[in-house]
């Protein structure tokens, strides 16, 4: 693994995206009194998307993208548009508030007594 260059950089703000995640948690609901535990519960279901999400990317590119050789940009779109139908089709199945939420609001249905 080379870290110098491109990948060194998109490392390196990984990394400190990562650490940096519970001290923001923490000072930005100190401001709003809500806890991390709270806020990491409220984030479950999109950790959930992501996750699986990215197992079924990596699954796709291991087993059928790669063997087939395709060019690096066709990998990017496919994987693109099947990670993004996968999340969504995810929060779906299992009737995340979210998706009903954005369903709502693509309908213009009233949400909480305010027309959107």
């Amino acid at each position: 693994l080379k870290l110098g260059g491109l990948i060194g950089l998109v490392i390196a703000y990984a990394l400190a995206g990562i650490l940096t995640t519970l001290p923001n948690f923490y000072m930005a609901g100190k401001q709003i009194r809500v806890s991390i535990l709270d806020m990491l519960k409220n984030l479950s279901n999109a950790f959930f998307c992501a996750g699986s999400m990215a197992a079924g990317i990596i699954i796709l590119k291991t087993y059928i993208i790669n063997p087939i050789g395709l060019s690096p940009v066709f990998n990017l779109i496919i994987l693109s548009i099947f990670g993004a139908a996968l999340y969504f089709f995810i929060a779906y199945i299992f009737k995340f508030e979210e998706i009903q939420l954005a369903k709502r609001l693509l309908k213009k249905e009233k949400i909480n007594d305010v027309e959107k």
